[in-house]
C-alpha cells in the first residue's frame, strides 16, 4: 500500500445496502442517467485505445446547477475554469434509436455490458462507492438489482485496492485542475485539451 495514501476504512456497514449488485449480473441501469465524471487519466485511457474518437464527441462540460446533473456524483470533484465559467468534465451521454433514455455511449444494448470495461472510467470502477476527499460514501440512488456484499478477505482487499487507486487518481486530477485554474491563460477547449491529454 502506498504510504502516501490514507488507510481508507471499510466499515462492514459499507456493504449493507440490499439494493446493490455484482457487475457480473448487471442490467446496465447504472449506465443510464447517472452523470459519469471523468479525470484526465480516464480520458487518456479511452483515447489511447480509441484514437479516432474526437474529444468533443467524448466529453461534456456542465455547470453544477444544470437539471440533468447527478449532484451527489460531484462529490469533491474540482470545477474547471473554461470560457464561460467554472464547469465539470464528464462523459457525453447519448440517446439513440435503440434506447430513448440518456445512456452511456459505451453501453452495448444487446448485452447490457460495458464495451470499454477494461479501461472504463474511475467512477465506474468504484461504483457504487464514491471516494470524496479521503472518505468512502456511496450513491444514495443505487441502480443495481441484486445484493452486492463483498465479504471474503479477497473481495474486500480487491475493493480496497480499487478505492485506493481511485483516491490516488482523484488526487492527481484535483492537483492538475488546480494548476490549470492557476495559469490564468487561454481557457478555450483546445487549450484545455492540449494541457490535459496526451494521446
Amino acid at each position: 500500500m502506498d504510504a502516501h495514501l490514507p488507510d481508507l476504512p471499510l466499515d462492514p456497514a459499507v456493504f449493507s445496502n440490499d439494493a446493490e449488485a455484482d457487475c457480473c449480473d448487471c442490467d446496465g441501469e447504472c449506465c443510464h442517467e447517472h452523470s459519469i465524471l471523468l479525470t484526465h487519466r480516464d480520458v487518456n485511457r479511452i483515447l489511447a485505445r480509441m484514437p479516432r474518437l474526437d474529444p468533443r464527441e467524448l466529453l461534456v462540460f456542465f455547470e453544477a446547477h444544470d437539471g440533468y446533473v447527478d449532484i451527489e456524483a460531484l462529490g469533491g470533484y474540482p470545477a474547471i475554469e473554461l470560457e464561460g465559467g467554472p464547469c465539470f468534465m464528464g462523459l457525453r451521454f447519448v440517446v439513440d434509436e435503440l434506447d430513448a433514455r440518456r445512456h452511456c455511449r459505451f453501453l452495448d444494448h444487446e448485452t447490457n455490458r460495458c464495451t470499454i470495461h477494461e479501461f472504463k472510467p474511475m467512477v465506474c470502477n468504484a461504483y457504487p462507492f464514491i471516494v470524496d476527499g479521503g472518505s468512502i460514501t456511496r450513491h444514495r440512488t443505487i441502480r443495481c438489482k441484486r445484493p452486492y456484499h463483498p465479504r471474503t478477505p479477497d473481495e474486500i482487499a480487491g475493493l480496497r485496492a480499487t478505492l485506493q487507486e481511485a483516491y490516488r487518481e482523484f488526487g492527481e486530477y484535483k492537483d492538475e485542475v488546480a494548476r490549470w485554474n492557476d495559469t490564468k491563460g487561454e481557457a478555450s477547449f483546445e487549450a484545455f485539451v492540449n494541457h490535459f491529454f496526451k494521446f
